[in-house]
């Protein structure tokens, strides 16, 4: 790691893309960096978008590029513009936004939104209530003998694994909604949630797999995403979720 520093105040556009630039001046790295990876915010975005200069990597994979003599030294030597090289967008967040966001445009689907609206407010109110109460949390350990996990906002899979962490102990959630006074799960509303688990598995897989520390490279990231696809192309019969996966499809086509 080379710099870690406080951007004081706003973050807009213009102040991330003179620190980005600041860091590359400080260890002369100007000419060396030829892409940089951020997450998928719109300040990013219009940093690279306003201030970005022509790619190293564009310029080398242009047959048909003008031969241009470059002069080193006044290119280092140029203060006067911020320029950044070329901006990719993270894999992971991109695959977690289409996680969290692309897959609610399923819920325009009246039929859709209705049962999950009802299945998934259900294990919400279990965290609201363990997650504020000694008590609660209490009482669903000695039912199931596990610690309920509770979903991050900030990360769609915590939501996954914590759906799925209900499911594992659904043979004792009568018992848990009956003691923590809750409305019971319908086997419709199982049945859902089982579903969901399975067309959302893949996604799940590939943010795992992408975010470990030994598989962050971009070798990796066009695999991870054919596999994604051919294991949602394959899933059989669905009763309530194929929309979800058809949507799913559809974004990763974009």
């Amino acid at each position: 790691m080379l710099a870690c520093k406080r951007i004081m105040f706003a973050h807009t556009h213009s102040v991330i893309a003179n620190a980005l630039y600041e860091v590359h001046k400080e260890y002369n790295l100007k000419l060396k960096v030829v892409g940089t990876i951020t997450d998928n915010a719109a300040n990013f975005a219009k940093a690279f978008q306003t201030e970005q200069s022509v790619s190293l990597l564009d310029e080398l994979d242009d047959p048909e590029a003008n031969i241009v003599t470059i002069d080193l030294e006044s290119n280092l030597n140029d203060e006067s513009e911020v320029s950044l090289p070329k901006q990719f967008w993270c894999i992971a967040h991109t695959l977690n936004l289409l996680a969290s966001h692309d897959s609610l445009k399923v819920q325009n689907d009246q039929s859709y939104c209705k049962i999950y609206t009802s299945t998934f407010q259900r294990p919400a109110d279990i965290w609201n209530l363990v997650s504020r109460s000694t008590k609660a949390a209490d009482i669903f350990y000695d039912i199931c003998k596990c610690r309920l996990k509770i979903p991050c906002k900030t990360r769609w899979n915590s939501f996954y694994d914590s759906i799925k962490a209900i499911l594992n102990v659904k043979k004792h959630l009568e018992d848990v909604c009956e003691k923590l006074e809750k409305f019971k799960f319908t086997d419709c509303q199982i049945s859902f949630m089982e579903e969901y688990i399975k067309v959302m598995e893949s996604i799940a897989f590939a943010l795992d797999f992408l975010q470990d520390d030994k598989n962050s490279c971009f070798d990796h990231v066009l695999p991870v995403l054919f596999q994604m696809k051919c294991q949602l192309e394959k899933l059989g019969h669905l009763r309530f979720c194929k929309i979800l996966r058809d949507t799913l499809l559809m974004a990763l086509d974009e």
